[in-house]
């Protein structure tokens, strides 16, 4: 008998959506989308010339092109062996970032091993409409080679944490050795791995944790000569300690992605309002922190700075929306914070990793995906897993996000700042 067309979009919606998101991203190439406002398209241009180098020399090591660790070029140079123009070498790499939404699925199946498949499909089929994934997918940036390797090394380590052992098996050994490919091809990558040391502190004993260092440190060698002989890795990330700035922009990034959250939820299951009460009694202490930063706050907002920083400038030509959404940021955060200590520590991450003159969003892009439903224990994906709606409701929102960003792209609207 054969199945009726509305029977299997019941039955595969997942795999139909996936399908559709997918091609979506393909046509985005075909039309040579790039809602980073022309920064991706130049800087794949900008580093061609280093590929080649590398085809000759992959040995070679040059800060002419770029301070990134060189493994993505090393990639894309033997890719390009296969490629007769640097189109081909980008449609070959849009379909090697793909692996980003599938394996985002394969580690969502397993930390949520009893939830429907087809909801976790949909969820990891948003993806496809976050900005920054899909211009470093088509303009082939270093971002998504980290990505991919970062997901592998995830994959492994939740396969060793379901299996609920105190001992390092053969899982641990992929996971370290795929994390640290991740690194070099973003440098940044590195700061992760003190959530996964935590983890192995609470569950290993003190020999399985000093095997793990030794490892760490084996894999940190080529980091440690590639910086000493080109030291731009490290002073060219333009890594500061102006973390007045750091934290101020970081939550209101992070803000940018925990609204949609926290709506959805409060859409759904209005129960959820309780936590929002309970919490206000912490407000003023976050307000005082916030305005007390506010007045050394200097940060260059042409430079980056997150949706809500250029949109405070845009329409009100002032920082009072932006340190609204960082208040705000600050304080949704608290509320996930305070449910596992977990979740204290991967926030903490995710805020002091990105400290620098210039915060890109694109950097939480899809980072803060990935470790909101990946790293934390929180009650406020659950409703992703219950209802097709709240995925429908956070493509939406992801979706209007990426047609301003292509808008700004087209009409350079940010430029306008002044």
């Amino acid at each position: 008998m054969k199945l009726s067309f509305i029977s299997i979009c019941k039955n595969y919606y997942g795999v139909i959506f996936f399908i559709f998101l997918c091609l979506s991203l393909f046509g985005g190439f075909f039309l040579n989308e790039d809602a980073s406002g022309g920064g991706n398209s130049s800087d794949f241009y900008l580093t061609l010339p280093y590929v080649e180098e590398l085809k000759k020399d992959i040995f070679s090591v040059s800060s002419k092109w770029t301070v990134h660790f060189p493994l993505h070029y090393i990639i894309l140079s033997k890719l390009s062996f296969f490629a007769i123009n640097e189109q081909t070498l980008r449609f070959y790499f849009t379909c090697i970032s793909i692996l980003i939404p599938i394996l985002f699925y394969n580690c969502a199946k397993i930390k949520f091993r009893k939830k429907n498949s087809n909801l976790l499909l949909a969820l990891a089929s948003i993806i496809f409409v976050i900005p920054a994934f899909r211009y470093s997918a088509i303009w082939a940036n270093a971002q998504n080679t980290a990505f991919i390797f970062f997901l592998v090394s995830i994959y492994f380590f939740l396969k060793w944490e379901k299996k609920k052992i105190n001992f390092i098996d053969i899982n641990i050994a992929f996971h370290l050795v795929t994390f640290f490919l991740s690194v070099y091809s973003r440098q940044y990558f590195l700061f992760f791995i003190f959530y996964f040391l935590f983890i192995y502190l609470l569950r290993l004993n003190w020999k399985n944790n000093l095997a793990i260092y030794i490892a760490i440190f084996t894999f940190s060698l080529p980091g440690f000569i590639l910086v000493l002989h080109n030291n731009t890795f490290i002073s060219g990330t333009g890594l500061s300690f102006k973390f007045y700035n750091s934290f101020l922009v970081n939550f209101s990034i992070i803000s940018f992605y925990l609204i949609p959250i926290f709506f959805i939820n409060f859409f759904f299951d209005k129960s959820k309002f309780v936590d929002i009460k309970k919490n206000y009694i912490y407000l003023p202490i976050f307000f005082l922190i916030v305005f007390f930063l506010a007045f050394f706050f200097d940060y260059n907002y042409h430079l980056g700075g997150g949706f809500f920083l250029k949109s405070s400038r845009i329409i009100l030509n002032n920082n009072f929306f932006f340190y609204f959404t960082s208040l705000l940021g600050l304080f949704l955060t608290y509320i996930i914070v305070k449910e596992n200590i977990i979740n204290f520590i991967t926030i903490i991450l995710i805020v002091f990793c990105f400290s620098g003159n210039v915060i890109y969003q694109k950097y939480f892009e899809p980072l803060f995906f990935i470790f909101f439903f990946l790293f934390l224990k929180t009650k406020y994906y659950e409703i992703f897993f219950l209802k097709l709606k709240a995925i429908l409701v956070l493509f939406t929102y992801y979706s209007i996000y990426l047609s301003l960003s292509i808008l700004n792209n087209l009409y350079k609207i940010t430029k306008t700042i002044l």
